[in-house]
C-alpha cells in the first residue's frame, strides 16, 4: 500500500500538492484576488463587461484588538488604491452615471465585526463606542476619496446591534445626508420583514436613502445548528420556498420605498431578478435606486445577461489570502451544492417552467408556522414578555379550548333561547348545552344570542344614529348579546353609534359589560375619501412603513401597522378597553391584484398583529369576515384556505395556543354556499366551509342573514310550506339562517322600530328542527 502518512513521503508529497492545486484553483473561481495588484486587475475585466464591483476584504470575525486595527488599516488602503486606479478608469455609463447623478466608482464591503474584537450583543454599548470610532475613520476617509462603503449582515447573533448602531450612526449630522452607504438584510431570517419595515421608517425619518442589499442569507447550516444545540426558536426558514416567498415579499416592499431606500437585489435565481425587474418597471423606478447584484463566480451567464438588458450589475468580489477566506469559500461550496440551490438544479435539466415557478410560502410548516420554536417568539409583546402568563392568559377572551363555543371567563350565562356554537340541536326551552364534552372552567359561561345585530347599512347622518341606537339598547333588552360592527360602516358613525348604545345599556342597569359580545372589524378606508385620506394617515408620516402600493383596489389595507392603528381607533369609538371579536374585514380584497404567496404572508403579519393585541387584552379573539372568501371553489382567486388560515394562527400564537376563534361570510336563502359547496379540504376531504369550520373548532357566524331583504319574495312558497310558525317572509329567512346547524349567530341589520320587533320575536322561539332546514336546503337546490 502507498504510505500517506509520512509528510516527507512521495505519495504524501504528491497528494499535498494536488488537493493544494485544487483548493487554490477553486479559490482563484470565488476569490477576486489574493492581493489588490490581482483584485485591481478583476476589477479591470469586470468594468470592461460593464459590471461594478464591491470589494470585500477575507475574514471572519477578529479575536484581538491589533486585528481589529489591521482591518481598518487594510480598508483604508485598499480605498486608497482603488481611487488612484479609478483616475485612469475611463467612464462606464452604464454603472457609472445614473438620472444624470454620478455614482461611486469605487465600493468596498465590510462587516462591523471585524472592527472590534470584542463585538459582542451582551455588551452593547462597549461594542458600540469602539465600533463606531473605527467607522468613523473608515466613512470619513471614503467620502474624501469619492468612495462607497456597505456594511454586511453576518450571523443572527449579531443582526438587531448592526442595525441598531448604524441606524444611530447615520443619523449623526456628520453622516446623515450621506448616499454612498449601505446595509444587508438577509431574506432566510423569519424576522427579516420587519427588519425592512424598520429600516423604511428609520428611512423616512433620517431624510436621505442608503441602499439596502437584499440577499438570501449565507449561514443557513449555521444558524440551524446553533439552535438546535442551544434549544432556541430557528430563526431561519427551514424551507428555501419559504426563503423565496419571503425574499419576493421583501423586494416588493423595498422596490415600493426606492424613494426612501435604494435597492440591491442580490440573487443568483432567475425568477427572483425576474420578478424584481418587473416590479421596477411596473413602478418606473429611477435608474439610480435599482441595481441587480450577484457574487464573483457565481451566476455569470445571469450577470451578463442582465448587463444585456440594460440594467446596472454590481459583483460582489472578496479578495485576500486562502487561509482567512477558506469559511467564504465552504459557504460557496454549500450554497452551489445544495440541493435546493437554484444554480445546481438548473444544471440538471429541469424544465424551465419548474425553475421559475413561484416559490410557496408555508412549506412544510415554514414561514413562521409551525418551525421549531416558532410559538416562543412570535406571540411576545413589544417588550418581549410572553403574551400568555398562567392563569391570565386568556382574560377577557373567548374560550380557547378545543371547542368553539364562545366562552367567556367571569361571565354570565344568558338566557332566551341563546344556543352554543358547535354542530347540535338547541332545545326548545332557555336552557341550552355545552357542545363536545366541553367542561366550564368557571360556572359563569356567557353563550352567543342566536341572533345578532348588524350595523352596516344607513345614510350618514344623526336620524339613521338615532334609529341605530334605540335598536341596540331595545335588542339587548330583549335578550341579543352579539352587536356587529366595523370601523368603515357609515365612516366610523356605526362605531361611536354602539359605544353609546352600550354605555347606555350598562349605565342604566339592562345588562352587564361581560353579557354583551362585541365585534368589530378592519381593513376598509374608513373615509369617504379613501385615497387622499389614507395616504396623509398613514403614508406620509415618516414615522410610518406604509406605502401606498399597500393599498388594495384604493379601499383596503392589511398592513400591520394599519391594522394595529384601525384597532385602536376602533376602541375609542366604542369607548370599551376590549373588543371580544375582532375580525380581519373582506381579507379577500388583497386576493384581486396580489398572489396567493403574498396574501398568506399578510396574514401572517395581520394575525401577529391580532395575538399581541389579545396579550394585551385589547381583543377577546379574533377572525376574518369575509364575503366571497369561503364561498368560492379553491381555483378562484379570491378563495382563502382556512385549514391554512388557522395554521398560520398557530405558527404565531404564544405556546401555540391562537385566538383565530371566528369567521363570517354571507349566509341566507340565496346565498347557500356556506352549506352546499365544498369549498375547503379538511385531511384530504372536500366539504362546505361551515363543516371544516366545525372540524377546525371555529365558530361560524352567518352575516346578511335575510339577505339584506333583496328578492326575499319569491321564497315565499318555499317558506310557507316549511314554517308552521305565523311569521313574515323576513321572519322565515332568518328564522332559517339561525337554524342551520353549525351556526352561532345570525346578523341582521335593523333600525326601523317595527323591524326590530319583528326580529326580537324571534328570540324568544326556538330554531327550526335539523331535519326542517335539510328539508328547505334541499327545496332550495332544486329551485
Amino acid at each position: 500500500m502507498l504510505n500517506f502518512t509520512a509528510a516527507d513521503s512521495m505519495p504524501g508529497q504528491l497528494a499535498a500538492k494536488t488537493v493544494s492545486t485544487g483548493v487554490e484553483t477553486l479559490a482563484h473561481k470565488y476569490i477576486a484576488g489574493e492581493n489588490i495588484k490581482q483584485a485591481i486587475k478583476t476589477i479591470a475585466r469586470l468594468r470592461k463587461e460593464k459590471m461594478a464591483f464591491t470589494l470585500d476584504l477575507l475574514g471572519e470575525a477578529v479575536i484581538t484588538e491589533a486585528e481589529a486595527q489591521s482591518y481598518l488599516d487594510g480598508y483604508l488602503n485598499l480605498l486608497e488604491q482603488l481611487t488612484k486606479e479609478a483616475k485612469n478608469w475611463s467612464t462606464v455609463a452604464e454603472i457609472d452615471t445614473a438620472d444624470g447623478e454620478s455614482i461611486p466608482q469605487v465600493q468596498v464591503s465590510a462587516k462591523l465585526t471585524a472592527f472590534y474584537s470584542q463585538f459582542d450583543p451582551l455588551d452593547p454599548e462597549g461594542s458600540k463606542q469602539r465600533v463606531c470610532d473605527r467607522i468613523r475613520i473608515l466613512l470619513r476617509r471614503a467620502k474624501e476619496l469619492g468612495a462607497a462603503v456597505h456594511f454586511d449582515m453576518e450571523q443572527y447573533i449579531y443582526k438587531d446591534m448592526t442595525l441598531s448602531i448604524l441606524k444611530e450612526l447615520l443619523m449623526e449630522a456628520e453622516f446623515r445626508d450621506r448616499t454612498d452607504i449601505g446595509v444587508t438584510l438577509q431574506g432566510y431570517l423569519r424576522d427579516s420583514m420587519q427588519d425592512l419595515r424598520g429600516l423604511i421608517a428609520w428611512a423616512k425619518e433620517r431624510g436621505y436613502p442608503v441602499t439596502v442589499r437584499l440577499v438570501k442569507g449565507a449561514y443557513w447550516d449555521q444558524e440551524t445548528i446553533h439552535a438546535l444545540q442551544q434549544d432556541w426558536p430557528q430563526p431561519v426558514y427551514n424551507e428555501k420556498a419559504a426563503t423565496d416567498a419571503n425574499f419576493e415579499q421583501m423586494t416588493q416592499l423595498l422596490l415600493e420605498n426606492h424613494e426612501y431606500l435604494y435597492a440591491a437585489i442580490g440573487s443568483h435565481n432567475v425568477r427572483s431578478q425576474a420578478h424584481a425587474i418587473a416590479i421596477a418597471e411596473s413602478l418606473k423606478i429611477p435608474r439610480r435606486r435599482f441595481e441587480m447584484q450577484v457574487l464573483y463566480g457565481m451566476g455569470d451567464q445571469l450577470a451578463k445577461a442582465l448587463v444585456q438588458q440594460g440594467h446596472r450589475v454590481r459583483v460582489y468580489a472578496p479578495y485576500g489570502e486562502l487561509l482567512p477566506g477558506m469559511a467564504y469559500l465552504i459557504r460557496r461550496l454549500l450554497e452551489n451544492t445544495a440541493n435546493s440551490s437554484f444554480l445546481r438544479q438548473s444544471l440538471e435539466d429541469k424544465p424551465v417552467e419548474e425553475l421559475i415557478a413561484a416559490p410557496v410560502f408555508g412549506v412544510r410548516g415554514d414561514a413562521g408556522i409551525g418551525g421549531r420554536g416558532d410559538a416562543e417568539t412570535r406571540g411576545r409583546g413589544e417588550n418581549g414578555d410572553k403574551g400568555d402568563k398562567g392563569d391570565k392568559e386568556d382574560k377577557g377572551a373567548l374560550s380557547n379550548s378545543s371547542t368553539p363555543n364562545s366562552q367567556f371567563p367571569n361571565q354570565k350565562q344568558t338566557t332566551n333561547n341563546q344556543q352554543t356554537t358547535n354542530n347540535q340541536q338547541p332545545t326548545t326551552n332557555n336552557q341550552q348545552q355545552m357542545t363536545n364534552n366541553q367542561q366550564p372552567t368557571t360556572n359563569n359561561q356567557l353563550l352567543m344570542s342566536s341572533i345578532g345585530i348588524g350595523t352596516y347599512l344607513g345614510k350618514v347622518d344623526e336620524a339613521t344614529d338615532h334609529l341605530m341606537h334605540s335598536a341596540i339598547v331595545n335588542a339587548i333588552a330583549n335578550g341579543i348579546n352579539v352587536i356587529d360592527t366595523a370601523i368603515n360602516y357609515r365612516h366610523q358613525r356605526s362605531e361611536r353609534v354602539v359605544g353609546k348604545a352600550i354605555h347606555q345599556v350598562i349605565n342604566q342597569g339592562i345588562a352587564n359589560r361581560e353579557e354583551l359580545i362585541i365585534c368589530s372589524k378592519g381593513g376598509f378606508v374608513p373615509h369617504p375619501n379613501r385615497v387622499e385620506w389614507f395616504k396623509a394617515t398613514y403614508v406620509d408620516p415618516p414615522e410610518t412603513s406604509i406605502c401606498m402600493r399597500d393599498l388594495a383596489q384604493q379601499r383596503h389595507c392589511m398592513h400591520p401597522e394599519y391594522i394595529r392603528d384601525q384597532l385602536n381607533r376602533s376602541l375609542d369609538n366604542l369607548g370599551v378597553e376590549t373588543i371580544d371579536i375582532y375580525y380581519l374585514h373582506n381579507p379577500e380584497e388583497q386576493l384581486v391584484d396580489g398572489s396567493p404567496e403574498i396574501f398568506y404572508q399578510q396574514l401572517e403579519a395581520s394575525f401577529t398583529v391580532l395575538e399581541e393585541a389579545v396579550a394585551a387584552g385589547k381583543i377577546g379573539a379574533y377572525g376574518l369576515a369575509t364575503w366571497n372568501a369561503f364561498r368560492v371553489t379553491p381555483t378562484h382567486k379570491a378563495h382563502i384556505d382556512l385549514a391554512k388560515a388557522q395554521a398560520i394562527a398557530q405558527g404565531v400564537s404564544a405556546q401555540g395556543k391562537n385566538h383565530f376563534k371566528f369567521i363570517q361570510l354571507p349566509l341566507n336563502l340565496l346565498m347557500l354556499e356556506g352549506v352546499t359547496l365544498a369549498t375547503q379540504t379538511i385531511n384530504g376531504h372536500q366539504m362546505p366551509v361551515i363543516q371544516a369550520a366545525q372540524q377546525l373548532n371555529i365558530t361560524p357566524i352567518a352575516s346578511a342573514a335575510i339577505a339584506q331583504g333583496k328578492e326575499l319574495e319569491k321564497m315565499s312558497p318555499l317558506l310557507n310550506f316549511q314554517s308552521k310558525e305565523p311569521l313574515t317572509i323576513p321572519q322565515q329567512a332568518l328564522q332559517f339562517t339561525r337554524s342551520i346547524p353549525g351556526i352561532a349567530t345570525a346578523l341582521v341589520g335593523m333600525k326601523k322600530p317595527e323591524h326590530v320587533a319583528q326580529n326580537l320575536e324571534l328570540v324568544a322561539l326556538p330554531t327550526w328542527q335539523q331535519t326542517t332546514v335539510e328539508s328547505l336546503l334541499n327545496r332550495l337546490e332544486l329551485r
